[in-house]
């Protein structure tokens, strides 16, 4: 067991033609398994989530944001935003809470849509210090640099 206390997100610069923009990470209290991926329940709540990730990426950050029918379709009751300690303007992260899972949405964050190409990377401090045994991570969208792909 682990206990995180910041979120780090590198994006590949040079290399990647559709580089990640938005991340859902699932936090474990157990080993994460194959079959926590295969069953296609994460694949759902990734799914689910995009729309959220992208409005909260997109729009103005607020400390605590609840109610939302996206975050409550992720067993998530609240998020409260992180503090980026590079590229403020360019990076957003939320630390979410409330779900009781095993395999359980710690975090949604993400670049801005059309940013600097040379912001590839962000940090951002957890509210609350969480106990994990694992991380999964999916990319929610992509950025298409080029619009006829």
């Amino acid at each position: 067991t682990v206990v995180v206390t910041a979120i780090v997100i590198r994006r590949p610069s040079d290399y990647a033609t559709r580089p990640g923009r938005l991340f859902l990470v699932f936090g474990c209290r157990r080993p994460p398994r194959v079959t926590d991926v295969s069953d296609g329940r994460l694949k759902r709540l990734a799914g689910d989530a995009t729309a959220l990730c992208r409005t909260l990426m997109d729009n103005p950050i607020r400390k605590w944001v609840g109610g939302i029918a996206g975050m409550l379709g992720l067993g998530c009751t609240a998020a409260r935003s992180l503090r980026a300690t590079r590229h403020k303007s360019e990076v957003y992260a939320y630390q979410l809470f409330g779900s009781d899972e095993e395999i359980f949405p710690l975090a949604i964050c993400g670049f801005r849509q059309d940013i600097d190409p040379e912001v590839t990377d962000f940090r951002a401090e957890l509210w609350k210090p969480v106990a994990i045994q694992g991380i999964i991570v999916a990319v929610l969208e992509v950025d298409n640099g080029d619009p006829a792909i």
